[in-house]
């Protein structure tokens, strides 16, 4: 970035009262003068140091501390919340990577706004569902210990169109103002293509909005932008960020690896992993949790209230009960003795008596 453009951006930081980011672009504009102009730097240095920064007068001040609301309903138009998040997500390697260079960067903010340099702001995370777009953002608040606050799409998009931009600005104007992440869900419904003739211009023009708060975002706080189908985002939308990332669906690896990192023993893992075909992060929790309530409930083995959840056979079965099973298994699903045998390698007279015994029993009953 040129000296013109530094001193832009400055005259933008001045007019928008962010003092720390108007700190920050003065240090760049300084060092960008050292060499044709050191006199200017050295003075800009030496104001920066000496200057005691000013309360803001009232009327810069935000008009108020309590959630955004739509006018019209009175509902709020986001969820604050403070996060505790036990496991941490799970990422590919290069996701992991990114994750952690941006928390390194947020945690020495400080380090970098003094030396000119902002750290990363805003994150895009694109992926189908499940995969972890949401937990990573309610990971980077805990981490970070920020409260997250969501939009609350239901509430924000409006009947009445201009008032659903009304509702964006509110909420975009409510996380500039204090140090926070701001999650913005389902965000292909507010960012869509300009080009999307199906879009009425209000929502066109909200998007353009959106580029422009992006781009202007404070380093105070953090911006995550999460959706299910990049292909409807505006193409300008994805160079705004500072990080994009991919997320994709669980391979067996991933699930053996969710589910170890979870107690869940290394056989029942493996099991599970190569019969599990939803695919989802969000599911596999989901099924653990309701494992750990039936176990407590019923008093059973942790480890077995997996298994049934999965529609695994217990491991408490013994080697013979669990063949017969099998053998009933398929003769009721209509083979004979002699396919019973050949699928499961098993002797026709052993087939024939385990069988025998089943139907002798079944009448007694």
């Amino acid at each position: 970035m040129n000296l013109t453009e530094l001193m832009v951006d400055l005259v933008k930081d001045g007019l928008k009262h962010d003092i720390r980011s108007f700190q920050m672009r003065a240090r760049r504009v300084a060092e960008a003068s050292k060499d044709n102009n050191p006199e200017l730097a050295k003075a800009i240095i030496r104001t920066l140091k000496t200057t005691p920064i000013r309360r803001q007068p009232a009327e810069w001040q935000p008009a108020s501390n309590h959630l955004p609301v739509d006018q019209d309903s009175r509902q709020s138009l986001v969820r604050e919340e403070e996060t505790v998040v036990a496991n941490k997500p799970h990422w590919d390697h290069l996701i992991a990577k990114t994750i952690k260079e941006f928390v390194f960067e947020r945690q020495n903010e400080q380090k970098l706004v003094s030396h000119g340099l902002q750290p990363a702001r805003s994150l895009l995370l694109e992926g189908p569902p499940g995969v972890g777009k949401t937990m990573t953002a309610r990971w980077l608040a805990s981490e970070l210990e920020l409260p997250l606050i969501t939009l609350d799409l239901t509430t924000v998009i409006n009947s009445l169109l201009g008032k659903t931009g009304n509702n964006i600005k509110s909420v975009l104007d409510y996380a500039r103002s204090k140090k926070c992440v701001l999650l913005l869900d389902e965000f292909d419904s507010i960012a869509k293509r300009r080009s999307d003739d199906s879009d009425v211009g209000e929502l066109k023009r909200l998007v353009t909005v959106l580029l422009q708060t992006i781009d202007d975002w404070p380093h105070t706080s953090i911006l995550v932008a999460a959706t299910n189908h990049g292909e409807l985002l505006d193409p300008a939308i994805w160079r705004r960020f500072d990080h994009v990332l991919h997320f994709s669906p669980p391979n067996k690896t991933d699930v053996v690896r969710f589910l170890t990192d979870r107690k869940v023993d290394q056989k029942t893992s493996n099991e599970i992993a190569s019969v599990y075909t939803e695919k989802s992060y969000s599911s596999l929790e989901r099924m653990l949790h309701k494992a750990k309530k039936a176990a407590l409930l019923y008093e059973i083995d942790h480890n077995e209230s997996i298994r049934q959840a999965f529609g695994l056979k217990s491991q408490n079965i013994s080697e013979r009960d669990a063949r017969d099973s099998e053998i009933l298994k398929l003769h009721s699903e209509g083979l004979n003795k002699t396919q019973i045998s050949s699928q499961l390698g098993i002797s026709r007279p052993t087939v024939r008596r385990v069988i025998k015994k089943w139907q002798e029993g079944d009448n007694n009953a």
